[in-house]
């Protein structure tokens, strides 16, 4: 059984954690045409916040593995439901790194992401890049709002 991640931006963590009243994630949301509240999310494509985003925060922003996650944002858990999923937080530093990271420094970032252990040598650069601008995006629509981002993660 593989894990679905996806990405979103919310205005709190109490307002993130509302993303476990939708039966399949904030993507849902924008596809079932209700009055719910309709998420800006990505699809996270098996990126998963622990271990991928943290050799992604990492990689962009010269800071420790070891130190990244000492922070208290880096993953963690604000809540879980068995048949909704949980809601995990994505660090500032992460965010803020890449709302304002350059197309040629995702690109860049992408190639090298590419060849982290944790990919076990089979991840895409081209695959990683779109997602990086992607995330980007999302990163630098939240930081207008004054939003931060999160992971929704299907268990």
């Amino acid at each position: 059984m593989s894990m679905l991640y996806e990405y979103f931006a919310a205005p709190s963590d109490e307002a993130a954690v509302r993303v476990l009243e939708i039966r399949g994630g904030p993507l849902a949301a924008r596809v079932s045409g209700s009055d719910a509240q309709v998420w800006d999310a990505i699809d996270g494509v098996g990126i998963e916040p622990a271990v991928n985003l943290t050799d992604l925060e990492e990689l962009l922003t010269g800071v420790e593995y070891d130190a990244i996650i000492e922070n208290p944002r880096a993953a963690d858990t604000l809540a879980s439901q068995d048949d909704q999923g949980m809601v995990i937080t994505v660090t500032d530093a992460l965010q803020a790194v890449l709302a304002g990271a350059k197309d040629t420094v995702l690109a860049t970032a992408a190639q090298e992401w590419a060849h982290a252990e944790e990919f076990g040598g089979i991840a895409d650069a081209e695959d990683l890049a779109v997602f990086l601008h992607e995330l980007a995006s999302l990163a630098r629509r939240a930081r207008n709002r004054g939003e931060r981002l999160y992971c929704w993660v299907s268990l």
